[in-house]
């Protein structure tokens, strides 16, 4: 019986932040500045993976958000994340938005394991936008030993209102 009462919450929690709830598809990853004359520089950059995103509500200065998911990282390991942050996006068109935003959190994955953040673009209509993210490893995200320099990200966002 205890089951079908958290069951009942959980589906009751979901209903109510559906309408704020995005689906993260994951896609591609581009490693930059690895130097092939010392390493095999061979990146996976096909990383397909799914998460979500909640977010309460759109304020004038942004929208606050929290978003986990996984994903296949560059050396074919799943790798984990769970962060907030915050975006603007601009109306741009009738229907067509430009957006700015950064995520800080935790990472487990992608020869990381602690915090990260990243900042990211986007472009978008109507529910669909997609993002583009940057991480730079000066700043100890996803180290290498190849030293790879940076590593830009791809992926989709679909709002489920």
């Amino acid at each position: 019986m205890r089951h079908y009462l958290l069951l009942g919450w959980w589906l009751a929690l979901c209903h109510v932040a559906y309408a704020d709830t995005s689906v993260l598809l994951f896609g591609a990853s581009k490693h930059n500045g690895c130097d092939q004359n010392r390493y095999p520089c061979k990146f996976e950059q096909f990383n397909p993976g799914a998460g979500l995103e909640w977010s309460p509500t759109e304020e004038p200065w942004g929208r606050p958000f929290v978003r986990g998911g996984l994903y296949r990282d560059s050396e074919g390991k799943t790798a984990y994340f769970a962060t907030g942050g915050l975006r603007k996006d601009f109306l741009i068109g009738d229907d067509f938005t430009l957006g700015a935003g950064l995520m800080a959190g935790y990472l487990n994955g992608s020869n990381h394991n602690g915090v990260v953040a990243v900042p990211f673009v986007s472009a978008g209509s109507g529910r669909v936008a997609v993002e583009m993210g940057y991480a730079d490893n000066r700043l100890g995200h996803h180290v290498h030993q190849e030293r790879v320099s940076t590593v830009i990200t791809f992926s989709a966002r679909v709002a489920l209102y």
